[in-house]
């Protein structure tokens, strides 16, 4: 049942890759617009009228400022950066015109290459930021995503850089190349213009003399989803602390045709000094209907790829309905997909229904830049954790499970009714690495072998091992 799979393999496999990361790269915006238009470019006016091309707004800023109808759709620029956060309203396209690459949005407030400078301090090799950044960072990525920092995260209470598990006191015990703290007086999301420094320890000289380019994950969403009917197409997410897009509970949200790269990694919340960090490249907290993410690249997520989640130990009904991820390339994340849903403390209905998972390319989780995570090994490409889950009509058929730094999947639920269909899929992992963690909860581990996937029920798919 488990086959060996062939260098050929492996290379037809990094081609299927290749071309539908280029197809969605390459896409073009091709969608019917019953309302308004209204544009965006980065040589713009917020003075002009928004109403043409020739009268594009220039920011961010300006669209949220901006009264809109649903049906209206706002058009994004091709090739041009705006940065900040992307307020979309209810029942508002936002989309793009032009030619070339998507444009990007970005919560980086600006790039540390060019603004600002990196002075040095009195110990060798640590460096301090002279722009105030008050919102916590998650990464700093430089150059493009050509390599990037590793956050010290810090236990205030036990004074412990949860990353590499060393003592720390302060930036002076900022330990290898590419390290930052960023202290915003101790353990807190946002500091103060007074209280706000950015050290970075770069054993190769000056940041600024190494990279071209050197960008902030902030903790923000890149796009804040504020009604139903929301639809994102054709945009470029990057450099979000927290979400790429970030949501409540919605109905009709369909995001399609888009690229997030570099989310996440800032610290959700203290508990008792301890940090916790997060963030998803597409995130529904709450209830959803008709929710659909189809035909996006999703690359470097701290958390996850795509997710709708609720959990337990919250008062309150919660549905998620009509859910569709479908044609996806999700690559380096230690998540590709999650989802739970947690028991109501108070009783109240929680339901999982009508879930299609198909077509979508999973790779690498466990990897990229969220390995720098202090919990390390719940990675997989389906996380549902042991929740409740209480689920039907639940099929996840025809993906690719390429390869993860411990399993490929973990699917829990209350009962087994609730257990989706895993059918028609091609599962490809390390030998020696494991499978699974399945069933009702408590889950069970199913290691990467053929007797125990016969047990498990999954054999209409198939598998592959890699040297």
């Amino acid at each position: 049942m488990i086959q060996k799979i062939t260098p050929n393999l492996l290379d037809r496999l990094e081609k299927v890759a290749a071309t539908r990361r280029e197809s969605i790269r390459s896409s073009k915006s091709d969608i019917v617009i019953p309302g308004e238009r209204w544009y965006v470019s980065a040589g713009g006016s917020d003075d002009a009228d928004g109403m043409t091309p020739a009268t594009a707004w220039r920011t961010l800023d300006r669209v949220n400022r901006a009264e809109l109808s649903p049906g209206d759709c706002v058009l994004f620029h091709r090739g041009d950066l705006y940065r900040g956060v992307l307020n979309a309203k209810n029942g508002v396209i936002y989309s793009s015109y032009g030619h070339g690459p998507k444009p990007i949005l970005c919560a980086s407030p600006f790039d540390g290459a060019k603004t600002g400078k990196w002075l040095p301090t009195d110990v060798e090799n640590i460096y301090v930021y002279s722009e105030k950044i008050t919102d916590d960072i998650g990464c700093i990525v430089f150059d493009g995503g050509r390599s990037h920092a590793v956050k010290a995260t810090v236990d205030f209470k036990n004074n412990i850089n949860l990353t590499d598990g060393k003592p720390f006191a302060s930036w002076r015990d900022l330990d290898g190349d590419l390290v930052f703290f960023h202290d915003l007086g101790g353990a807190n999301l946002q500091g103060t213009e007074e209280n706000s420094t950015l050290y970075l320890r770069s054993n190769r000289g000056a940041p600024p003399d190494r990279f071209f380019s050197m960008e902030f994950s902030v903790r923000t969403n890149g796009i804040r989803i504020m009604g139903d009917n929301v639809r994102i197409n054709n945009l470029k997410v990057m450099y979000c602390g927290c979400h790429g897009i970030g949501a409540g509970t919605t109905s009709g949200l369909h995001v399609d045709w888009c690229e997030f790269e570099w989310i996440g990694g800032s610290v959700q919340f203290y508990r008792d000094g301890r940090p916790t960090r997060f963030g998803n490249a597409v995130e529904i907290y709450g209830g959803c209907t008709d929710y659909t993410v189809e035909n996006c690249w999703i690359n470097q997520a701290y958390d996850a790829g795509i997710t709708h989640q609720f959990s337990a130990g919250e008062s309150g009904a919660c549905i998620m309905k009509d859910v569709t991820y479908k044609g996806n390339l999700i690559e380096n994340c230690i998540y590709s997909i999650e989802y739970f849903l947690g028991k109501a403390a108070d009783g109240s209905e929680r339901r999982i229904e009508h879930v299609r998972i198909t077509d979508n390319i999973m790779r690498f989780c466990g990897s990229g830049f969220g390995k720098q995570r202090p919990d390390k090994g719940p990675d997989v490409h389906i996380k549902s954790w042991d929740h409740i889950n209480p689920g039907c009509d639940m099929v996840f058929r025809s993906n690719i499970f390429d390869r993860g730094a411990h399993d490929l999947l973990h699917i829990a639920c209350e009962d087994a009714a609730s257990m989706p269909e895993i059918s028609r899929n091609v599962f490809i992992q390390q030998e020696g690495a494991g499978f699974a963690r399945l069933g009702v909860i408590p889950t069970s581990s199913v290691r990467y072998t053929e007797e125990d996937i016969t047990k498990s029920g999954l054999t209409d798919n198939v598998f592959y091992s890699v040297e």
